[in-house]
This record gives C-alpha cells, sequence and structure tokens, in this order.
C-alpha cells in the first residue's frame, strides 16, 4: 500500500494498492483489506515477485544500462 505520488503508481503496478496523499483512513483500510484477504494478498504478493523477476533481476537491469549507454555513446 503506498501512496499516489511521483512515480510510485508506475513502479507499484499491479503488486499494490494506491491511496490518496494524506489519507491516513484509505491506507489503514487497504492494509486492513490486504492483510485480511488471503486470495488478494497470495495475488499481489505473487504480482510483486514475478515483477522483480520480470523488471529488476541483476540481468535485466544490467542489459538496460548497456543499452542506455549504447545508445549515448552513439
Amino acid at each position: 500500500v503506498s501512496t499516489a505520488v511521483g512515480g510510485v503508481a508506475e513502479v507499484l503496478g499491479e503488486t499494490g494498492r494506491l491511496v490518496p496523499f494524506g489519507d491516513t483512513e484509505a491506507m489503514a483500510k487497504a492494509a486492513a483489506t490486504i492483510l485480511t484477504d488471503p486470495e488478494l494478498h497470495e495475488r499481489l504478493s505473487a504480482a510483486a515477485r514475478q515483477r522483480a523477476i520480470d523488471e529488476f533481476a541483476t540481468e535485466r537491469v544490467v542489459n538496460r544500462y548497456v543499452a542506455l549507454y549504447e545508445r549515448l555513446l552513439q
């Protein structure tokens, strides 16, 4: 659960819930929902694990940097 500020939505994707900035009640409600709904918890957890593998695995990140450097050097 996070607030919808900056680039958080892009990073979070479908792996969690966004709430309005400063809305502590919405934050608490979203967290309670995830913690008390085993199916939702598992679905979000699985999505987060897969996103970490797909987007942030070392090889993938290194390849992105290499591609960026190659473009900058052209």
